[in-house]
């Protein structure tokens, strides 16, 4: 997975598991952090991560 890559992801968020599609705009390996869109998710909520499409180009 890097960014642009369009995702769907079930990820842990108050109390519930949430599915979100979307495109990869951050990896932030340091902090820990997945962000889709506008959508900050820890790498330890997450529960299953699917790669839809990936990325072209550079």
């Amino acid at each position: 997975m890097r960014k642009n890559d369009r995702v769907t992801v079930v990820y842990f968020c108050k109390d519930e598991y949430l599915k979100l599609t979307g495109m990869v705009t951050r990896i932030d390996e340091t902090a820990r952090v997945l962000k889709i869109v506008n959508t900050k998710i820890a790498f330890e909520d997450i529960y299953e991560l699917i790669c839809e499409e990936r990325a072209t180009g550079i």
